[in-house]
């Protein structure tokens, strides 16, 4: 992929290259070439084998660049800033939000003997962890662990994020019904079909896809506590 990423996925493909990483964070902070930051020095050198700069003046700190580990810290620091902390609520009397829930946990097919023993107790989502997330078409996803699905939970997590009047969007777990009158709720049934329309959560079914596809490819799996803001 030579252009920019305009996706998340095209992004995750992306950002795999290290180089593109690098590359693209170059043109972020040194916009007009390459700058010793301590010096001003434009005529530095690169060290392919570290992917850090030296400068050729004699200055404490010639060399920049950021480890594996300095880049992993921040990487950490960025994804707390991007925290949503907003009193402000999703959606409102010509938006439209979807909602839905989903379980995050390892394949039981791919864990060791031992801790398949320790971890699974339970065929089906016993022992994975719900997650509910709220998507605003057009807008921001907000997903939150939740203790379970039923209609206490789920109704706190929407009266708590979205505007009352919102039209929303839903599956037919039962958990969502008497939504209504405070939300134009509307229901799509996916034992007949996925989409009625407007009617559908393949928002949500896309960000849940993205989410568990990152998680497999850099984390092969995470305990509960890691999925808490």
């Amino acid at each position: 992929m030579s252009a920019k990423p305009k996706t998340l996925q095209q992004a995750m493909v992306y950002f795999a290259d290290v180089d593109n990483g690098l590359k693209f964070m170059v043109e972020c902070r040194w916009p007009n070439g390459v700058e010793c930051p301590a010096c001003g020095r434009d005529d530095v050198r690169f060290i392919s084998t570290r992917r850090m700069w030296e400068c050729k003046s004699q200055h404490p700190k010639k060399q920049f660049g950021v480890t594996q580990k300095s880049a992993w810290f921040m990487l950490h620091r960025i994804r707390l800033a991007m925290q949503a902390r907003s009193f402000l609520k999703l959606g409102g009397p010509d938006s439209e939000v979807e909602v839905d829930e989903t379980f995050v946990g390892g394949a039981a097919r791919f864990m060791h003997a031992d801790k398949h023993r320790r971890r699974i107790t339970e065929t089906g989502t016993k022992d994975k962890t719900p997650i509910f997330g709220i998507l605003e078409r057009g807008g921001e996803v907000r997903a939150a662990v939740v203790p379970n699905r039923k209609k206490k939970a789920l109704h706190g997590e929407i009266k708590k994020h979205v505007a009352a009047g919102s039209a929303i969007y839903s599956d037919a777990l039962m958990s969502y019904q008497d939504l209504k009158p405070t939300f134009a709720h509307q229901v799509i049934d996916h034992a007949e079909s996925y989409v009625d329309g407007q009617i559908h959560t393949n928002g949500l079914a896309n960000f849940w896809s993205l989410l568990k596809r990152g998680i497999k490819g850099t984390y092969v799996s995470v305990e509960p506590f890691h999925l808490i803001a």
